[in-house]
This record gives structure tokens, C-alpha cells and sequence, in this order.
């Protein structure tokens, strides 16, 4: 027979398979309390840090506030580059604002299902006064405008917190200088120069701006050649009468041209005219002087020979004066050549350097 082991008195029973799975639980318990405290621990870093923020050079800028105080207003400072530290909310908050950004004026201009969509054919919808925008220029015509500005904040703390929406008080001021600025000019100039009516729409703008202290300066407006447009019912009637216009221009261009021309041709012709009547009057004066002479040599001659014989007297004496100078000049020859011909040879005429001419022989028979 085989013995039973003895066991000691008042010894428990150990329950080996309780033990390990209570010790198993046990680490995991460690290891799992290890995690969520690595996991808060996590979170709470992120938590502290999550509204923390960085800012990039000269493009933006930002605001803390600190249960609704702003924590720094400067200027510099509100815009400067780098990381911002912030509390979580409701600890801190933080108003994030662009250092410069466009505004967009479209309410001069078509509305969504315009001209713009439907082309140039009025018949696919008509005038609708109550959605399309426009403008009014100084001599009375309907024209449509869009406009862009660019604003850069100069106060931060007073575009942040005087309105509650600058952006949206700054559209109003874009709109109303595209209104106010087309009423001051006519159409023509507003078409020919859009440059010059944008830069009558930020001196506008300019005014307003300063007029309610938005806390911002306008760095420039834009029109371009685009931006201004007729109402397209009357485009086409206005482009005619433009044309038409434009024609007549040229038009009274080139008769102004041409008559210029004939006043330069009649000038011209006028000048030669002038010169001609003086040429004339000079021969006429000097004939006139000459003839005066003549007359008053002959009225000299009368008065000191005054009887027919003591004048032919004298002539006979000029005359034979006259032949004894010619006669004395050696580089004058004198020919007597026969006037009467074979018939009648007694008569002379006197040739002065001339030769005579020459005899032809008679012609006939030998």
C-alpha cells in the first residue's frame, strides 16, 4: 500500500493559476496608466500651445487679447514677423488682420445674369433696372463701372475695433467714390481716360476714409479700359453716333487743312501780286521821272530857242556834237552805206558798228 503524503495542520490551499492572472492585470494596470499619462501629458502641452500662432513679414498681423483686453496695439508690433504665444480661449483670443487687401466695387456694374452672360443680343433678356447696376456721368448718360481698391491698415486697433466690419464699410466707400467720381465727369472723359477717373475715385476714397478714421490709407484705385462699359441696348446706337461723329471731326479736320492751304496759296499769290505792283510802279515811277526829264528838257530847249529856225539850229549843233564824240572814240566804226539803191544813190545811212549788209547780184540770165 502506498503512503499519502502529510500535510501540516491549519496550512491553506494556494490557488497558483489566481495568483498569475492577478499579477498579469497588475502590469497591465501599470502600463496602461504609463500611456494615459504620456497621453495627458500630450494634451496638455497642446492645450497650453495650441493657440499659438506665427505672423509672415509684411503681409499680415494679429491681435492678442487676454479676457477681452488687447494686449499690444503698437503698430510694429501688431505686424511683426514671428511666432505669438497665446493662452487657449477663452484665456486669449486672437483678431488676425491683413496688412493690405483689395476691395471690389461691382455695384455700378451687371448683375450676375447681366450683359455679361448673354452677349450683345438685348432680345435674350431686357433691361432690368432693379438688378443691373450703373452709374450717372456728369451729362446725363447711363454707364456701367467696376473699380478696384487696395487698402493697407495704418491703425490696426481702430480697423479691428471701431467698426464692427471695416472691410464692409470700406465697399461702401468704394462704391459710393465710383458714384460720386462718374457724376463729376462726362461720358467722353470717363471712356478716353480711365486712369484719370480712377485717380478721381481714390481722392474720393481718400476723403471718406479719413472723413470716418477706418484706420486704414488707400494705396491705389484701378480702372482699366475694361472696367467702364455702356449699357448694352445703347452700345451699339452710341458707337454709331460716335462713329459719326468722329467722322465729322476729321472731316471739319480736313477742310480746316484745305482751307489753310488756299489761304497760304492765296497769301502766296498775294506776295507775288504785291511784288509784281511794286516792280510796275518803280518802271512807272522811273518812266514817269524819265518822261518829266525829257519834258522838261524839251520845255528848257523851247524857252531858250523859241523860234522854229534857232531850235533846228541848235539840234543841227547837238547833232554834229554827238558825231564828233563817236567819230573821237576809236572803238566805234561808222559805215555810209547807199539808202536809195541804183535808182536814187544819194542818199546815206549812218552805220555804227554794223557792218553793212552785203550786195546780192542781181539774178538772170548772163
Amino acid at each position: 500500500m502506498s503512503e499519502k503524503p502529510i500535510q501540516p495542520k491549519n496550512t491553506p490551499e494556494v490557488d497558483l493559476g489566481n495568483e498569475a492572472g492577478s499579477r498579469a492585470m497588475e502590469q497591465a494596470l501599470r502600463s496602461s496608466f504609463t500611456i494615459l499619462k504620456l497621453v495627458i501629458a500630450v494634451l496638455a502641452v497642446y492645450l497650453v500651445f495650441s493657440n499659438t500662432f506665427s505672423v509672415d513679414e509684411n503681409t499680415e498681423g494679429a491681435i492678442v487679447l487676454r479676457f477681452g483686453q488687447a494686449q499690444t496695439e503698437d503698430r510694429d508690433k501688431v505686424f511683426e514677423a514671428g511666432i505669438r504665444f497665446a493662452w487657449p480661449y477663452p484665456i486669449d483670443e486672437k483678431v488676425e488682420i491683413a496688412r493690405e487687401k483689395p476691395v471690389k466695387s461691382d455695384s455700378a456694374w451687371y448683375a450676375a445674369m447681366g450683359a455679361v452672360q448673354i452677349g450683345d443680343n438685348p432680345n435674350q433678356r431686357p433691361v432690368d433696372a432693379s438688378r443691373d447696376g450703373y452709374a450717372l456721368t456728369q451729362d446725363g448718360k447711363i454707364i456701367h463701372l467696376q473699380a478696384e481698391m487696395i487698402y493697407r491698415v495704418a491703425d490696426p486697433s481702430q480697423f479691428a475695433f471701431g467698426y464692427a466690419d471695416a472691410v464692409a464699410v470700406l465697399q461702401l466707400v468704394l462704391d459710393n467714390s465710383v458714384t460720386y467720381a462718374a457724376s463729376q465727369k462726362d461720358l467722353r472723359e470717363i471712356q478716353n481716360n480711365p486712369t484719370v477717373f480712377a485717380s478721381s475715385v481714390q481722392q474720393r476714397a481718400n476723403d471718406l476714409v479719413d472723413q470716418y478714421d477706418l484706420g486704414v490709407e488707400v494705396v491705389r484705385v484701378t480702372v482699366g479700359g475694361d472696367d467702364v462699359e455702356l449699357p448694352f441696348l445703347t452700345r451699339n446706337a452710341y458707337n454709331a453716333f460716335s462713329s459719326a461723329e468722329s467722322q465729322a471731326r476729321e472731316a471739319r479736320s480736313a477742310a480746316a487743312g484745305e482751307a489753310k492751304n488756299i489761304r497760304d496759296a492765296i497769301n502766296t499769290e498775294a506776295g507775288e501780286i504785291a511784288t509784281i505792283r511794286n516792280q510796275a510802279n518803280n518802271q512807272a515811277q522811273a518812266l514817269s521821272a524819265s518822261v518829266g526829264s525829257l519834258a522838261q528838257r524839251f520845255t528848257d530847249i523851247i524857252e531858250k530857242y523859241p523860234t522854229q529856225q534857232t531850235r533846228r539850229r541848235y539840234m543841227e549843233q547837238m547833232y554834229y556834237e554827238a558825231m564828233e564824240r563817236i567819230a573821237e572814240n576809236e572803238d566805234i566804226k561808222i559805215y555810209l552805206v547807199s539808202k536809195g539803191g541804183k535808182l536814187n544813190p544819194a542818199k546815206l545811212r549812218l552805220l555804227i558798228n554794223q557792218p553793212p549788209p552785203e550786195v546780192e547780184e542781181e539774178k538772170g540770165g548772163n
